[in-house]
């Protein structure tokens, strides 16, 4: 068995920056910022250099070895960045996360064999991966 997810992206902006008056932002508005990014060999870091690379994105010098360290770096003010909605906490302060107007997304796979005894344990966190605190 298998279930793909769409794991949608949000920009993720210190909550004192010009750009948190906004109720969504499109990639043109991000290039003009400092870009935090994942260190090299992270898929993600890949990914979101793809995503920005239509708008020719100027990465900072600042890289990140984990999610965590790229929103505390965000929350610092060091830059913006784009975060996967499952390493949203809604309830965070000190920044802010705004839809894109194009939606990015990754999308995940998860499989095992239909008679595998924990088939309804993958099923479940198959849904907690799916879940979306932003929408």
């Amino acid at each position: 068995m298998h279930i793909y997810l769409m794991i949608r992206f949000f920009a993720a902006i210190p909550d004192n920056h010009a750009l948190t008056n906004l109720t969504e932002l499109n990639m043109n508005d991000l290039m003009q910022e400092k870009l935090l990014l994942l260190d090299e060999g992270h898929c993600l870091r890949s990914q979101v250099l793809a995503l920005c690379a239509a708008q020719n994105a100027l990465e900072d010098n600042f890289r990140a070895a984990s999610l965590e360290t790229l929103r505390i770096m965000v929350k610092n003010g060091l830059g913006v960045t784009l975060m996967p909605s499952v390493a949203i906490n809604p309830d965070e302060t000190d920044i802010r996360y705004i839809p894109v107007d194009s939606n990015p997304y990754r999308q995940i796979g998860l499989f095992w064999k239909h008679t595998h005894p924990k088939r309804e344990f993958f099923k479940s966190i198959a849904k907690l991966l799916s879940y979306k605190p932003m929408q």
